[in-house]
This record gives structure tokens, C-alpha cells and sequence, in this order.
């Protein structure tokens, strides 16, 4: 059964009153593996089947993957850093990736446009 029949079938034998047959409700729910990620950068192209894939990033100083302190073998107390290699890198941790159609994607477009539009605005920080 195709999407825009079960979508259309739906639609007609709906019972809430206050929602006129022409319109379509959409319950939006969060999945188990739903979180919030903070994005610093994207990268990404098309794939073989046609589709927009993205990456999105966060990135920052590399921390250490280890560190020596003083030990006090005495009283067990752990003192001061004497040393820790440390990287020079960027560090990128890529979070996500998302596939979309090319009709997803412009649609996405064009939703953010007007998402940036309106909070430029509104003045908000760039």
C-alpha cells in the first residue's frame, strides 16, 4: 500500500471533529536513540544511489590520552600533573550522518532558509 493512499485513507476516516478532512495530523515522537548533538561543521556529497549524505562534526583541542601525576605511596594522595603528550590536532568527532532524497533535501533547504531568515529578523546572534 502506498504511502499517499494509507495517508489519504487515514485522513478520510478520521474521527476528531475539529480537524477538517483536508488536513493531515502528524503525532511527532522522539526514538530511543534520539539526543541533541552540538554541530560545529558538515561535509559530505552524493552517493552512488543518488541521494545527499551529510556529516556533521563537533571538534576541539585533542585532549590527552593519558597523564602522569606525583602519587604520595604514603597517604595514597594523587598530586600535580608532571606530564601528559598532548596533540597539536584538531580533534573532529563525527556524530551523525544523514541521507536524504534530493526532494528531502531541497525541502530542507528551503525550511532552513526560512528558519534563518526569520531569526535574522528577529536579530538574533549570528
Amino acid at each position: 500500500m502506498s504511502l499517499k493512499k494509507t495517508i489519504t485513507e487515514k485522513a478520510a476516516a478520521s474521527t476528531d471533529s475539529d480537524i477538517p478532512r483536508t488536513a493531515i495530523r502528524f503525532e511527532n515522537r522522539e526514538t530511543p536513540h534520539f539526543r541533541y548533538i552540538h554541530v560545529d561543521g558538515a561535509f559530505g556529497g552524493q552517493t552512488p544511489s543518488g541521494d545527499i549524505i551529510t556529516f556533521f562534526f563537533n571538534q576541539h583541542i585533542a585532549t590527552a590520552s593519558a597523564s602522569v601525576h606525583e602519587w604520595d605511596v604514603t597517604t595514597g594522595r594523587v598530586g600535580d600533573e608532571i606530564s601528559a603528550p598532548h596533540s597539536n590536532a584538531i580533534q573532529r568527532n563525527t556524530e551523525v550522518a544523514v541521507i536524504m532524497s534530493l526532494t528531502t533535501a531541497n525541502a530542507f533547504r528551503e525550511w532552513l532558509g526560512k528558519t534563518l531568515d526569520a531569526a535574522q529578523r528577529r536579530g538574533e546572534p549570528k
